[in-house]
């Protein structure tokens, strides 16, 4: 993908759940490698087919993700591969945006940011 770019994809499986679900639709946006942070949801290109899992961890090379709904991070990929950031997020006709969500450590076992959110409402 190219700077500014943006494409909808169909999520096809349950691995994001419960945010993402198979037959939501998601905006995914071009990300500059140097802008991806822990929590962010990115589309990689694996083998034939893409991958939609969440960052859990930041390398010097890539990173590794983790679908919210697995038990296993998947093997650390390199920023080459990943394809954009998810941005926005389509269910039953309602669009929510997912790039800014304040509870996303809950899927990433970062205790300290889930206190702070509960803290906030």
């Amino acid at each position: 993908m190219q700077p500014d770019d943006q494409v909808r994809l169909k999520v096809t499986s349950g691995s994001m759940r419960p945010v993402l679900q198979a037959g939501d639709w998601i905006w995914v946006t071009a990300a500059d490698p140097t802008t991806i942070r822990r929590g962010d949801i990115v589309v990689m290109r694996v083998a034939d087919h893409f991958l939609t899992h969440r960052v859990v961890a930041l390398t010097a090379d890539g990173c590794q993700t983790k679908g919210d709904n697995s038990l296993q991070p998947d093997p650390e990929m390199g920023y080459k591969d990943i394809l954009g950031r998810v941005t926005h997020r389509k269910r039953n006709n309602r669009q929510q945006i997912l790039d800014k969500h304040p509870h996303w450590s809950q899927f990433i076992g970062d205790s300290t940011a889930v206190t702070q959110a509960k803290q906030k409402r």
